[in-house]
């Protein structure tokens, strides 16, 4: 059985030995409730608020405010 090229060989090797990954618990995730949303629009506006929330707690390092500055400038430019 040459396991390469055949997907069928591939899956049947991992049914035999599968792999367990453990996902590690996220830490810096804010406490939030269920809600409604009237429109997508709003569901992304919620969502990137908090995901600006999220990156703002994350540990801030020197060497990443360039790459900092170039994503919100892109932002921007993407919402005009």
């Amino acid at each position: 059985m040459n396991p390469h090229g055949d997907y069928d060989a591939k899956f049947k090797i991992w049914a035999r030995n599968p792999i367990v990954v453990a996902c590690p618990r996220p830490s810096n995730l804010p406490a939030f409730k269920a809600q409604r949303f009237d429109s997508y629009e709003a569901f992304n506006a919620w969502k990137a608020g908090l995901l600006d929330q999220i990156a703002k707690e994350a540990v801030a390092r020197g060497k990443d405010e360039d790459d900092i500055k170039f994503l919100k400038a892109k932002k921007e430019a993407l919402e005009e």
